[in-house]
C-alpha cells in the first residue's frame, strides 16, 4: 500500500473526528427511556396578565357592500376554475373518441380487405393446397395451413364495433367581465346615461333598430325635448314652474335641462372656426343634401332692439320657417356701418372662401353660389350709397330717382358693378380723410360719384345676387295705395272702410302694416269681388303679383305670368294713379330688378326675407326683461 502524504492524512483525521462528534450518544441508561413527546403535541394557554385588558383587532370589520363584492369575485373565480376543468375533461374524452373511432376504423377496413383479398386470389391446386394467383403465397401465411372462407352472411352477423359516442355537456359563456356591476343608487347620471346607451346598443343588435330602452316615465304622446323647450323658453317658465306640469305631457326637467345643454354645447362647436366652417358643419349635419349647387343665403336684418345675422338654403323644404333658419349671430344695435361692419366682414370672407373652389361635405362636392338678403337700408349701408332721398339711391343702377316714373327700360351702362362702388368708395373716403372740402363740395362730389359714400363692406356676392325682397316689396306697395288712398279719403271712402272692418293695426310707432297684415288686406278684397271703389282695383292687381312670390321654384310659364302681372300693375298706375310711385325704391325695383333676378334664378319666394322677418318674433317672445333700461340688464 502506498504511503499518503502528511497533509491527505491530516485531512483524513479531521474528517472521522467531524464525523464522530456528529453520531448519537447511546448506552444502556438511555436505550430504557422512552423519548419524550414533542412540545407542540400539547400546547399550553397563554397567561395572560389580569391588570391587561384583551386585545383588540386593529382591522375594522369589513363592510357589508365590500363582504358582497368578495363573495361575488371569488363565486366568478370558482365558476372559472369550474368551466377550465369542464373543457379540459372535455376535450379529453373528445380525444379519446376520435383515438378510438380511427382504431376501429382501421380495423374495419383491414378486415374487409383481408376477405376481399382472399375471395379473389385463393385458387387450389393440383395437390388441393391453395396458391396464389401471383406466385408464391409463402410470404402470408403457411400453405399447409387450411383457409377458412368467410361468407356475407357470417359478416353480417358479427356485432358492430362499439363507439363511444360522448354528448358535450352544456356550459355557460363566461362573461365578459368578471367585475360585478354598481347598484344604480351608486350611479352618476352620466353612468347611467352609459349603460343605457350599451344596453340600447345590444338590444339593437338583438332584437333589431325598432326596439330601445326608454324609461318608464316616458310615455307615447310625449312632448320631444325640442318642443318642451321650446313651450318653457317663449312662455317664459321658471324652473320650479315647468317642474310642476304634468309628467304625461312634458319631458322631466333633468332631462330638458341636459338636452338645452348638449345644443348649446353644438352650437358652440358648430360656431368656433367662423361662419364658412359654421355653415359646412351645418351641411354635414342634415340627413340630406340632394343639390349639386348649394345656393346659401346670407340675411341681416334688424328688429325692435336688436340685429340678426342668419343663414338660410333656399332649395331645401319649408326653406321659409322661421324654425329651419340658422341665426348665427345677434346683437343689440342698430343698422350703422361702425355696428355692422365686423359681423359683414365675417359673411365677405365666409362667401370668398365657399364661393373659391368646390366644397367636400357628407353629401359629396357642392358648388355654393351666395346671395345677400336686406331691406333697401341695410343693402345701401352695406354696398355704401347712400340711399334714401339722395339722387340716385337704387343699389342696382344709377338711373336718378326723379326719371323712375318714366323710366321704361334701364339701359345697360347705367346697371352698377362692385367694382364701381368700389372706385368711387375710395375718392369719397380719402377726400373725407384730407377734410379739404366743405359740406356741400363734399356733398357734390357724392352725387358725381353717383350717390356713393364710402367702400362697399361686400365684395365677394354680386350685386344680381342681392335679393330683392318680396317681403319688402310687398309691404311697401299695399302700405303706398293706403297710405296714397287715405290722402283722398272722399274718393276712397269703400276702401278705408273695409279696412277698418278687417281689423288690421300698424306696426308699433309706425304707419305701416306689416307683411301679414298686407296680405289680410290683399286678402280681404280678392275673397269680395263685388267691393268697389277708388283703390280696390290696384289692390287686386297688386295681388296678382304676391302671388307668384311662393317659396318654390317658377315654371317658364309662371315666370311670364309674374312677368305680365307687374306690367299691368304700373299700366293700372300709369292711367289712373299717374302720381302714386313718386320716388319709392321698393316700387322702382319691383318695376325694373326683380324679373332679371327671378329669370336668372327661378324664383322669387325662395329668396324672401319672411323668415327673418318671423324671427323678430320668436325673439321678442323669448326676451325675458327686467327692470332697466340698457340691453345689458335683459336676461
Amino acid at each position: 500500500m502506498p504511503r499518503l502524504p502528511a497533509g491527505k492524512l491530516k485531512q483524513k483525521d479531521n474528517m472521522l473526528k467531524n464525523r464522530k462528534s456528529y453520531e448519537p450518544k447511546s448506552n444502556d441508561a438511555e436505550a430504557g427511556q422512552e423519548p419524550l413527546p414533542p412540545a407542540f403535541d400539547n400546547p399550553l394557554p397563554l397567561a395572560s396578565p389580569p391588570s391587561e385588558e384583551p386585545l383588540n383587532d386593529p382591522k375594522s370589520p369589513l363592510s357589508e357592500e365590500h363582504s358582497k363584492r368578495l363573495k361575488n369575485m371569488s363565486k366568478a373565480a370558482s365558476d372559472q376554475r369550474l368551466l377550465q376543468r369542464t373543457k379540459k375533461q372535455v376535450h379529453k374524452n373528445q380525444m379519446k373518441a376520435a383515438r378510438y373511432k380511427q382504431l376501429n376504423d382501421l380495423l374495419n377496413v383491414t378486415k374487409q380487405e383481408d376477405v376481399s383479398s382472399s375471395d379473389s386470389d385463393y385458387e387450389p391446386d393440383s395437390d388441393g393446397n391453395g396458391s396464389d394467383s401471383n406466385g408464391d403465397s409463402s410470404d402470408f401465411f403457411d400453405r399447409n395451413i387450411p383457409v377458412i372462407k368467410i361468407t356475407e352472411s357470417d359478416v353480417a352477423n358479427l356485432p358492430e364495433p362499439q363507439i363511444n359516442e360522448l354528448v358535450t355537456p352544456y356550459v355557460p359563456s363566461p362573461p365578459k367581465s368578471t367585475r360585478p356591476l354598481k347598484d344604480l343608487q351608486h350611479l352618476s347620471p352620466s353612468q347611467k346615461h352609459q349603460r343605457i346607451k350599451k344596453m340600447n346598443i345590444t338590444v339593437a343588435e338583438t332584437l333589431g333598430p325598432d326596439y330601445q330602452v326608454i324609461h318608464k316615465t316616458k310615455i307615447p304622446g310625449q312632448l320631444s325635448l325640442h318642443d318642451a323647450a321650446s313651450y318653457k323658453v317663449l312662455n317664459h317658465l321658471t324652473d320650479q314652474q315647468y317642474d310642476k306640469l304634468d309628467r304625461k305631457r312634458y319631458p322631466s326637467l333633468s332631462n330638458l335641462k341636459q338636452y338645452l345643454k348638449e345644443l348649446l354645447l353644438k352650437l358652440k362647436d358648430q360656431r368656433k372656426n367662423g361662419l364658412a366652417e359654421f355653415i359646412i358643419n351645418d351641411i354635414n349635419s342634415l340627413k340630406e343634401f340632394p343639390f349639386e349647387d348649394a345656393r346659401i343665403n346670407f340675411g341681416v336684418d334688424q328688429g325692435t332692439d336688436s340685429v340678426k345675422i342668419v343663414v338660410s338654403y333656399p332649395d331645401l323644404p319649408d326653406s321659409q320657417s322661421a324654425k329651419k333658419l340658422r341665426v348665427y349671430k345677434a346683437f343689440y344695435g342698430t343698422e350703422t356701418r361702425t355696428e355692422l361692419e365686423p359681423y359683414i366682414d365675417e359673411i365677405n370672407f365666409a362667401a370668398k372662401f365657399l364661393q373659391h373652389a368646390l366644397i367636400e361635405t357628407k353629401h359629396g362636392f357642392k358648388r355654393c353660389i351666395c346671395f345677400f338678403i336686406a331691406d333697401c337700408k341695410c343693402g345701401d349701408v352695406v354696398l355704401g350709397i347712400q340711399g334714401g332721398s339722395s339722387l340716385r339711391p337704387c343699389i342696382n343702377c344709377t338711373i336718378p330717382s326723379s326719371e323712375w316714373g318714366t323710366l321704361q327700360t334701364i339701359p345697360a351702362d347705367a346697371f352698377r358693378t362692385v367694382e364701381d362702388i368700389q372706385k368711387a368708395g375710395l375718392i369719397i373716403e380719402k377726400a373725407e380723410q384730407e377734410s379739404s372740402l366743405s359740406v356741400t363740395k363734399m356733398r357734390s362730389l357724392k352725387q358725381q360719384q353717383n350717390s356713393v359714400n364710402a367702400t362697399p363692406l361686400i365684395t365677394e356676392i354680386p350685386l344680381n345676387r342681392f335679393v330683392p325682397d318680396a317681403v319688402h316689396i310687398n309691404m311697401a306697395a299695399v302700405n303706398s295705395i293706403i297710405q296714397y288712398c287715405k290722402k283722398r279719403p272722399e274718393l276712397a271712402t269703400i276702401l278705408l272702410a273695409e279696412i277698418e272692418n278687417i281689423n288690421v293695426q300698424y306696426n308699433p310707432g309706425r304707419s305701416e302694416y306689416n307683411g301679414p297684415n298686407c296680405s289680410k288686406v290683399l286678402k280681404h278684397f280678392v275673397d269680395n269681388p263685388n267691393l268697389d271703389g277708388y283703390g280696390i282695383d290696384l289692390l287686386r292687381s297688386y295681388s296678382k303679383v304676391e302671388a307668384y312670390a311662393v317659396a318654390r321654384d317658377l315654371t317658364e310659364e309662371e315666370i311670364n305670368g309674374l312677368d305680365q302681372a307687374i306690367k299691368d300693375f304700373f299700366a293700372l298706375i300709369a292711367e289712373k294713379y299717374p302720381d302714386l310711385p313718386g320716388k319709392k325704391t321698393k316700387l322702382h325695383m319691383l318695376k325694373h330688378h326683380v324679373m332679371p333676378f327671378v329669370r336668372e334664378h327661378k324664383s322669387w319666394g325662395k329668396f324672401s326675407a319672411q323668415a327673418l322677418e318671423a324671427s323678430h318674433k320668436v325673439k321678442n317672445l323669448s326676451d325675458k326683461r327686467i327692470q332697466g333700461a340698457t340691453p345689458l340688464v335683459k336676461v
